[in-house]
This record gives structure tokens, sequence and C-alpha cells, in this order.
């Protein structure tokens, strides 16, 4: 139990040292993100709003926050395929739900 709870704190002081403020969070960056995201939730049930945060501090993409979740990805994504990042929020969605 010990060593799950330090786990928890390491992985929570972890993020919150990479998060910073001047990170691009919805609404800054492309509309196609937004209604790709909005597609993922519909096919995967999803009502809750999950915000998406242009980074580049974590380098995978990341699901953070229990309360007010958030789906970290790095600006290299933009370069990708619709498929491609349609797959990466899924994949993070799919950790959401679980």
């Amino acid at each position: 139990m010990l060593i799950v709870s330090l786990l928890i704190v390491k992985d929570f002081t972890t993020y919150n040292v990479f998060l910073c403020k001047n990170d691009t969070e919805n609404g800054d960056f492309s509309p196609e993100i937004q209604r790709l995201l909005s597609k993922c939730k519909i096919k995967l049930n999803i009502t809750k709003d999950i915000k998406v945060v242009l980074q580049d501090k974590v380098k995978t993409p990341s699901l953070y926050g229990i309360c007010n979740t958030k789906i970290l990805l790095t600006k290299e994504i933009l370069n990708m395929s619709y498929e491609e990042l349609e797959c990466i929020l899924l994949h993070e969605l799919y950790h959401y739900k679980k």
C-alpha cells in the first residue's frame, strides 16, 4: 500500500512540474482536432468535458487528471494524419473510460 501511494504521489508531482500555464488548451488550435475529439467521444459514449492540451514537456500522448481530465499532446501531433490522430485520441479516451 505504501509503494502504491508513493508511486501515485510521484506521478502527480511529475506531471504538475511538467505542466505549465502557457500551454495551448482547447480553442487555441485547429478546430479539426476539436471535431475529431468530439467524434471520438461520441464513439465511446463519453459525455464528460475532456480538454486537449498541446505542450512540449511530456513527450508522449498522456491522460492527465481525475476531476479535470486533459489529454496531453505534443505539438508534433499536428503533422500527423487524421487517422493517426484519431487512433491516438481513441487510445487515450479508452484509458479514461477504464
